[in-house]
């Protein structure tokens, strides 16, 4: 009886977790693609809510033309990049230690 107490409990603990992180994220999304974005970070990455409202505070959209310069390579050390939408080719002019061009 207490097992079967113990794995109720578990289970609706569960799927209330479940339930609650299915729900629309409406309380801290102010861009139409915020809760698609949660959605890719939280299940594949794991992020929980609190986490992701951190973010959210310094998140930026931006768009891009074709051709345009996405990020130099000081911006790639100190920003985080996501690509929403779209196909982008990297270029990038990084040395190994005997001063051949990196791999691309």
């Amino acid at each position: 009886l207490i097992w079967v107490s113990i794995t109720i409990i578990f289970h609706a603990y569960a799927f209330y977790r479940h339930f609650k992180d299915e729900m629309p994220v409406g309380e801290f999304v102010e861009k139409e693609n915020d809760e698609a974005v949660w959605r890719y970070f939280h299940r594949r990455c794991g992020m929980e809510r609190l986490e992701f409202k951190k973010v959210v505070k310094t998140r930026v959209w931006k768009y891009f033309e074709a051709g345009e310069v996405i990020a130099s390579n000081t911006d790639l050390k100190q920003k985080g990049h996501l690509i929403y939408e779209g196909v982008v080719e990297m270029v990038s002019d990084a040395t190994d230690s005997e001063g051949k061009h990196a791999r691309t």
